[in-house]
């Protein structure tokens, strides 16, 4: 699988409308792009109408640097996992997705995907890891919404996406 193809993937998951609700903890979101990332993404600040205008293409290519290269993910070997990470990291941030990865596959849990991370994940059966962090990340958003029962009504996607990239590829 490209890093088009895996980006692509993610892009449609995400899809490409405009949303600014009050409950979402992310703000003004297209294709999945907050405005502290695209900020990040373009060194400065930006404003909510430029995350509406944000462009498939741009995004994609947030995605490719900020979420696949400099994350670590894209020395991941198998590519479900690799989809895996991303996907989680994008809907949750990078912190978030790399610590649960440490956690299944015990290394120290610091949230940066270097040599020794990479290393784990690779030497691991990628099927019987894909299952565990589908099913962490399934813990991780109902304890999202123990945490924040406003946050309920976004579960049942959240949950469907998770099953979408942990499942249905096996």
């Amino acid at each position: 699988m490209t890093v088009s193809e895996i980006i692509g993937g993610l892009l449609e998951r995400e899809g490409g409308e405009y949303t600014d609700d009050p409950v979402d903890h992310g703000g003004p979101t297209r294709w999945g792009v907050t405005m502290p990332v695209l900020a990040e993404f373009r060194r400065g600040a930006v404003t909510a109408a430029q995350v509406e205008t944000l462009t498939r293409e741009e995004a994609a290519e947030v995605y490719e640097h900020l979420y696949l290269i400099r994350s670590g993910y894209l020395h991941i070997l198998d590519e479900m996992v690799r989809v895996m990470a991303l996907d989680w990291a994008v809907n949750s941030g990078i912190g978030s997705a790399t610590k649960a990865l440490q956690r299944i596959v015990g290394v120290e849990v610091d949230g940066v995907c270097g040599p020794v991370t990479i290393g784990a994940v690779n030497r691991m059966n990628g099927r019987e890891l894909l299952k565990s962090l589908g099913r962490a990340r399934q813990a991780f958003y109902v304890h999202i919404v123990q945490q924040s029962p406003d946050q309920i009504r976004f579960l049942q996607g959240w949950l469907a996406r998770n099953w979408a990239v942990a499942v249905e590829p096996l």
